[in-house]
């Protein structure tokens, strides 16, 4: 790597649309405003924003209770593959981003009990 040309190992959502047809529940309990033009609407940011909901008590009761531990698991997920990137490890962070997708559908599909 450069000292002016940086390389970078990153993770983004190809196509944000994908988010909101796999995991619609968790979409609309997540992002209740519409979108607006600057913030990304991927899988990271909804872990992100889950997080943040459910720490500042905007879930609802039932969806606390019910969802907490999960969304926790998933926000640290998230952690996991940002820490996977920044070492270097782009495999380790590929495994990670299956788990983080499988654990989303564990939690919609808990989201619609």
């Amino acid at each position: 790597m450069g000292s002016i040309l940086q390389i970078r190992v990153m993770a983004e959502t190809f196509d944000e649309s994908e988010v909101e047809k796999r995991w619609p529940r968790l979409v609309g309990m997540t992002w209740v405003e519409p979108r607006s033009g600057g913030r990304a609407h991927g899988v990271l940011e909804l872990l992100e924003d889950m997080r943040d909901r459910l720490d500042t008590g905007l879930l609802s009761d039932e969806a606390s209770k019910n969802l907490g531990e999960l969304i926790k698991k998933a926000y640290d997920l998230g952690l996991k593959i940002k820490e996977a990137l920044g070492d270097w490890r782009p495999a380790d962070a590929s495994k990670l981003s299956f788990e983080i997708e499988d654990l989303l559908d564990e939690i919609e599909l808990a989201a619609s009990a």
